[in-house]
């Protein structure tokens, strides 16, 4: 299979075809985010120097279709051609993505915002003692960030642009800089106004493709105690606008959930009026639940709210915990589901992950039973995932595609809900 790129020319209305008047043909990316491969070949292949404003079309089985911007020079004027001379299923893919825009649309789909980006880049660069060395690339790109490779003297840096809905996570990295460093990536540059933040390659290996689960055992722990180390700074979490996800504030969440999806159409929403009803009804558990845990008095620190192993690095100097987009203040055992679920499967070697993890709470907090603490834990962690897939849905553009994920936490909320109801 491969991907189509349909790639606009930066000054007419115009696109560029092949030899065969087609569109041009790269290698179909695993993922449809990582775009990589894409940017690649058109610099080798097609001489252009592109940026994919968005992915139009994704099957495994059949193909992609990308849109594409060029950030330099058109090149061949000979390869550019009509939009009208598209095949019509293509021109209707133009057509519908220009009308559909909304302003909930990521800034990374407008190649001027490319242009500012690297001319900001390279301003920074001399300022933070960093040279260029090689092109600027675009690494990774969907709905809700967008990562440039910038190759420098010194070494690899990468920018990553994320959308208002995650406006934090600059200057969260770049405090976690201060508090734990070598724990986070290391800053170079940030621009909090517009969520771009540059830093260094971390380098190592990622967690994911390790099978040393002792290893595991020591990053999950590590994370613990960095967990423990924001203890005593919850107003400053907050202060660099990290979202208030502690117990009472996310029985409130499912509450304003409940309104939300009983006021908006099936459409919309992708939730349907049986789910709508059984959310409401867990809303009383759910709260029966938080009153509970929130009896064990453990105390709120920072959590990460996507910690499964692809985003821990494992370096020489010990393990890098990164993609903070989601970082809040609320439970800390929240961070556990999505460790545990993208984890081994042998439950042997799932337990000797969590021991390892509330070991350390334990040793912080003796006296506190963590191990029935972390079981009522669960159900009010996925809870705490539908709030956050709900936000994310509500701040991008209805193609993105992402209330169908809303609809599958849920649902995977209720049904635990209900096996704790009826397990007790």
């Amino acid at each position: 299979m491969q991907a189509r790129l349909l790639i606009l020319n930066p000054i007419s209305d115009a696109v560029f075809l092949d030899n065969n008047n087609e569109l041009p043909r790269a290698p179909l990316p695993d993922n449809p985010a990582e775009v990589t491969g894409i940017v690649q070949f058109a610099d080798k292949q097609l001489g252009l120097d592109i940026a994919v404003l968005s992915c139009l079309q994704y099957e495994s089985s059949k193909g992609a279709l990308y849109l594409c911007g060029v950030l330099d020079e058109p090149g061949d004027a000979m390869r550019w051609h009509p939009l009208a001379s598209l095949a019509p299923a293509d021109l209707t893919a133009v057509i519908n993505w220009r009308n559909s825009g909304d302003s909930r649309r990521a800034p990374w789909t407008n190649i001027q915002w490319h242009q500012n980006v690297r001319q900001w880049v390279e301003e920074k660069l001399p300022q933070a003692g960093f040279y260029p060395q090689g092109k600027v690339h675009q690494f990774h790109c969907w709905e809700i960030s967008c990562i440039l490779k910038v190759p420098t003297t010194s070494g690899l840096l990468y920018l990553k642009a994320v959308p208002p809905i995650f406006a934090s996570e600059p200057g969260l990295v770049q405090w976690l800089n201060q508090k734990v460093p070598g724990q986070v990536p290391e800053v170079v540059a940030t621009d909090s106004s517009r969520g771009w933040f540059l830093t260094r390659d971390f380098g190592g290996y990622n967690l994911g493709d390790s099978e040393d689960y002792q290893l595991w055992q020591q990053a999950i722990s590590a994370y613990a105690r960095l967990q423990i180390k924001t203890v005593s700074l919850s107003q400053e979490i907050l202060s660099l606008g990290c979202l208030d996800r502690r117990l009472p504030q996310l029985i409130s969440h499912c509450r304003q959930l409940a309104d939300y999806l009983s006021d908006t159409p099936e459409r919309e929403t992708g939730i349907s009026s049986e789910q709508c009803r059984r959310w409401q009804q867990a809303i009383p558990r759910l709260e029966e639940m938080a009153e509970k845990l929130d009896s064990f008095n453990i105390p709120y620190t920072l959590e990460h709210g996507d910690l499964h192993c692809g985003n821990i690095q494992v370096t020489d100097r010990g393990f890098v915990f990164f993609d903070w987009t989601d970082g809040s203040l609320a439970h800390p055992f929240f961070s556990l589901d999505p460790f545990l679920k993208e984890g081994p499967k042998n439950p042997e070697i799932r337990s000797r992950l969590l021991q390892a993890y509330l070991n350390v709470w334990r040793e912080y907090l003796p006296g506190v039973d963590c191990t029935k603490a972390f079981n009522l834990s669960r159900v009010l962690a996925l809870a705490h995932q539908t709030w956050s897939y709900h936000l994310i849905a509500r701040s991008v553009e209805p193609a993105a595609g992402l209330s169908g994920v809303l609809g599958s936490v849920l649902a995977k909320t209720l049904a635990a809900v209900e096996d704790f109801s009826h397990s007790t």
